[in-house]
């Protein structure tokens, strides 16, 4: 970590794209199913939040900082790896997909900041 440069950490679930909607989605289409979230192509429908993306690239953007999207996968769907990353490069773009951190344990982040709607998620 460089001290003439701030390290942003940013969640995507709930920050940068909206789960709430997508949960709900996958729920009316699979109603039998108590995880609706572990089916495939939950993570990559995702709709991005309402200046998530302009705010992200702004920070990015910034010659003071080094920011990231550090992002708790699903443990009840594998497929969640892959479509973050798919996710991230579809919204953002393939450079900003190497800035993805995929963790459960984000914590384990050293860093200035981390924008995210869960601070349990963090311990």
């Amino acid at each position: 970590m460089s001290p003439q440069h701030t390290t942003i950490y940013v969640d995507m679930d709930h920050v940068l794209c909206g789960y709430d909607e997508g949960f709900l989605r996958q729920q009316a289409l699979h109603p039998d199913l108590q995880y609706p979230q572990s089916q495939p192509e939950m993570y990559i429908g995702l709709l991005p939040l309402p200046d998530a993306l302009d705010t992200y690239r702004w920070l990015h953007d910034q010659s003071s900082t080094r920011v990231y999207i550090l992002s708790a996968p699903s443990v009840m769907n594998p497929h969640s790896y892959s479509e973050k990353r798919l996710w991230v490069e579809r919204h953002l773009g393939l450079d900003i997909a190497d800035n993805l951190i995929l963790s459960s344990h984000k914590g384990l982040y050293r860093g200035h900041y981390l924008i995210d709607d869960n601070i349990a998620g963090i311990l």
